[in-house]
């Protein structure tokens, strides 16, 4: 009975050490330090195309991955409280072509021309908070509070194949009607504020590198201004074609739930993977 009391003892005494002594292999440290910077971003496209690598639909992380989420930037105060950063700078355009008949033509076939729409959009996000965190092992707990800002906007260009003049009148692929065709398409300015909490938990699989789910409770809220649309169309008079600009309205927006996968558009992810250096 002695025997196996000292055995036990022994381990549990080589367990807790083990579990104390939390370094890898080459004697790095497993878990963040004071004075220490991470950068953290939305792991699940990396996780989905390791597991579609085992059938025939795998495809490379692409623009999904870079409108995943806003990439995340900690430093660590102390090995439990971190100073947390967002950002999120996206941009872009598509063009859509359409081949329209060349109006000035009288040829057989007649020949075709391009009529093309553009969309853009530009969006920024930022944020900023602060994170407390718990644990001593692998696996760390951790939770805290953070503010994001966001402002955005879209513009649509329509450009036609055919010259415009009075006996030429719009070609009418992306027109809104028979006697006008839509030029130009503007969003008003979007402006938004959010303040969400979070909750989370983290287990690191190597020195300084964790894999994380986080879970956001917040509230947000959005206002958009005031929109134009430019059109081209025949006057009211009949006699010529003039361009016409007309005001939309904006709108405003208010959630208030939890964000867990973004929702509400509060900027969080809901697993994440954390590197320090």
């Amino acid at each position: 009975m002695k025997k196996k009391v000292i055995l036990l003892a022994a381990m549990f005494v080589g367990v807790s050490a083990y579990a104390q002594d939390l370094t890898s292999k080459k004697g790095e440290t497993m878990l963040p330090e004071a004075g220490d910077w991470a950068v953290q971003f939305d792991a699940a496209p990396f996780l989905n195309y390791a597991g579609n690598l085992f059938n025939a639909g795998a495809t490379a992380p692409g623009a999904d991955f870079v409108n995943a989420g806003a990439i995340a930037g900690k430093y660590f105060k102390d090995a439990s409280t971190a100073y947390r950063v967002k950002l999120n700078i996206g941009m872009g355009s598509m063009t859509d072509k359409a081949l329209v008949p060349d109006a000035t033509s009288t040829a057989t076939p007649v020949p075709m021309v391009e009529d093309s729409r553009k969309d853009g959009y530009t969006n920024v996000t930022i944020g900023a908070g602060m994170e407390m965190r718990r644990g001593n092992g692998r696996l760390q707990g951790f939770y805290g509070a953070e503010l994001m800002f966001m402002m955005g906007s879209t513009k649509t260009t329509y450009t036609y194949g055919n010259a415009y003049d009075f006996t030429n009148l719009p070609s009418q692929t992306h027109g809104t009607d028979g006697s006008s065709d839509v030029l130009e398409v503007k969003s008003g300015s979007t402006i938004g504020l959010g303040v969400r909490g979070f909750v989370g938990c983290e287990y690191f699989v190597a020195a300084k590198i964790s894999i994380g789910a986080e879970y956001g409770w917040g509230l947000g809220l959005s206002s958009t201004g005031n929109g134009s649309q430019t059109v081209k169309q025949v006057n009211s008079a009949g006699t010529a074609l003039e361009d016409y600009t007309s005001e939309s309205a904006g709108m405003s927006a208010f959630g208030i739930g939890a964000d867990i996968n973004g929702g509400n558009n509060l900027g969080t992810a809901s697993l994440v993977a954390t590197f320090h250096f």
